[in-house]
């Protein structure tokens, strides 16, 4: 900087020129190191945003507060309530619960429909189809309803069915308003394990007069209901039939109907933080919800060790007497539905066999190149010697040994063979085309993969079985690969197996054999409808399971006649596929698979 006076350089900081005195102007304090000419009003004006920027934030801004403000008003943020009310012991909590992603899948009657069909099975666990079969039984269940216009209108972003576990006491209602035809009512208890149902509400009024609509046309029907007040909290309850002692409340923006009054009760003390431990505070279910994705449609928590309370013990499987608890995300995908699931084990009930098993490397699925294009049932893993170790019991070798012995096969020990199945085996079983007699209906045609240790050592431990063949055996090439022909019946097609160096290759016929043994073939991973149904699964697992559900329900149709059942045909025609895959267990001593329903 210069004095204007006197041309001596001066620091910025100078307010007067140290030679000559004069003041330094303010306009030559303030410049920039650019002319004073380069900066104008225009270019200062240029620097406040365009009205058209400034009208589209304003906007955006407006249409976020409205959108929140419906998310809110709506009810949609209304979700995980339940599990805020039931006990922290809770067996069994089935939630459906939109996240935001998945509620444009809901627009759309088909995945509706898909997700019910795929859903239905969850009505197994335990109370659930003798609740169903106990109201049926007493209740008038005929009303008129319109779903879209007596329910939805109201009905929020959650709906949840809780099983919790049964409770020694004996459980009896109060005497209160209008009772029975005795004089005196005793709430006879529901014989199953309490079960809760509550659905979320956006408007209490419109709910109030749905349940009240329900009462009317049931009280038309001779059900009688009880009215009370617990804890500030109406509830309206049936007193005949007494074997229906259902309780109906609203609270905490829920419609909750439990299997009696106690149960409701005990609901409404924990809903008002007075009632004990709560789901939705206990660590193992927030570990297990935590392991789910969140883009779900709802999820199943299960707490395995008091579900096998109700299951006998000689029925109980290894793998369900390890489990802790089991976490399932259920959502709607682009071609169906799908189930993505965590297991829990407990490491402490793992033995070192069923450790590796669980956690054995993924498998390669080179036996894939070999499954017929036009298989139905398609079933890999690995490591079958592995398998048997994990599952074998005293009863199991007991079995294997009366058949050796019975059959005379040769071989010095029932798991002699098994020992040597260490690489991957797979299953197909593919349509018959035609059959031996014209007049009966084709069988369809089975096709086993082995890989082994070592192929000649193999084939050499089953050559006592081939000399007690006698004349059933014949042996017989497939473009140049030796295979060996059994027939069992001269009414069916014989039955063999061939060596590929390490794997053995068996089937029901020398066409399924072909199938597998010539180079040429069409092999599964060309079948579009089963790289669609794999498609979601985890890339890493130990194998898969797939089910062309449509040729199934066509054989099915073809062995036992037209399925006329109204019950069944639709869960059956709605469905294209089903696959699975489970991923090898972590080191937290999780699994983690995915169940894909592939629907039309």
């Amino acid at each position: 900087m210069l004095c204007t006076n006197c041309g001596t350089s001066l620091e910025r900081s100078a307010k007067f020129c140290h030679k000559c005195g004069h003041p330094v102007p303010q306009q030559v304090r303030t410049t920039s190191f650019l002319p004073a000419t380069a900066v104008s009003p225009l270019s200062t004006r240029s620097r406040r945003p365009h009205p058209l920027v400034m009208l589209a934030l304003v906007l955006v801004l407006l249409c976020g507060g409205v959108i929140a403000g419906l998310y809110f008003w709506l009810g949609l943020n209304q979700t995980n309530q339940v599990a805020r009310i039931v006990p922290a012991d809770t067996v069994a909590l089935i939630s459906v619960s939109p996240s935001v992603w998945q509620l444009p899948q809901l627009r759309n009657a088909e995945n509706l429909q898909s997700a019910a069909v795929a859903l239905a099975p969850m009505a197994a666990l335990p109370g659930v189809i003798r609740l169903g079969n106990h109201v049926s039984a007493y209740l008038p269940l005929e009303l008129e309803i319109d779903p879209v216009e007596d329910i939805l209108p109201w009905v929020g972003r959650e709906v949840s069915l809780a099983i919790m576990a049964e409770e020694s006491q004996v459980k009896t209602g109060r005497p209160a308003g209008k009772t029975s035809p005795s004089s005196t009512r005793t709430t006879l208890v529901y014989d199953g394990p309490p079960i809760l149902l509550a659905a979320a509400t956006r408007d209490q009024e419109v709910s109030s007069a749905f349940i009240n609509n329900v009462r009317s046309q049931w009280e038309q029907e001779g059900v009688q209901f009880a009215d009370t007040l617990y804890r500030d909290v109406s509830i309206m309850e049936i007193v005949f039939p007494r074997e229906i002692p259902l309780a109906i409340a609203t609270f905490n923006n829920l419609v909750v109907i439990a299997t009696d009054v106690t149960t409701l009760q005990q609901t409404i003390d924990r809903a008002q933080g007075e009632g004990g431990a709560v789901l939705s505070e206990a660590p193992a279910y927030q570990e297990t919800l935590g392991s789910l994705k969140g883009n779900r449609l709802g999820y199943l928590y299960l707490d395995v060790p008091q579900l096998l309370e109700a299951i006998p013990a000689e029925a109980r499987l290894w793998q369900l007497q390890s489990l802790e608890r089991i976490g399932v995300a259920v959502s709607l995908a682009r071609h169906g539905l799908r189930f993505d699931y965590a297991l829990h084990y407990d490491e402490n009930s793992l033995s070192p066999a069923q450790v590796t098993w669980l956690s054995q490397p993924a498998n390669r699925h080179h036996l894939l190149q070999r499954a017929p294009h036009d298989a139905m049932l398609y079933l890999s893993g690995q490591n079958l010697a592995l398998l048997w170790q994990t599952f074998e019991t005293p009863e199991m070798r007991e079995t294997l040994a009366d058949l050796e012995a019975e059959a005379q096969l040769g071989i010095d020990s029932p798991t002699e063979l098994l020992d040597q199945m260490v690489g991957e085996f797979a299953v197909a079983i593919v349509p018959a085309t035609t059959s031996v007699n014209d007049d009966e209906t084709p069988f369809p045609e089975v096709l086993g993969l082995v890989g082994v240790v070592d192929g000649k050592v193999m084939a050499h431990t089953l050559q006592p079985l081939l000399d007690s063949a006698g004349a059933s055996y014949v042996q017989d090439r497939i473009d140049g690969v030796p295979v060996h022909l059994f027939t069992l019946n001269r009414n069916q097609e014989p039955v063999g197996f061939s060596f590929m160096e390490n794997l053995l290759v068996a089937g029901s016929s020398r066409r399924i054999l072909a199938q597998a043994i010539q180079e040429d073939s069409t092999s599964l991973l060309e079948n579009e409808l089963f790289e669609t149904a794999v498609a979601p699964l985890p890339n890493k697992n130990h194998g898969y399971f797939y089910l062309d559900v449509t040729q199934s329900y066509q054989l099915l149709e073809s062995l036992l006649g037209n399925v006329n059942d109204e019950e069944v045909r639709p869960f059956l025609t709605g469905i294209q596929a089903i696959s699975a895959a489970t991923a090898p267990m972590d080191d937290d001593y999780v699994q983690h698979g995915t169940l894909h329903v592939v629907t039309k």
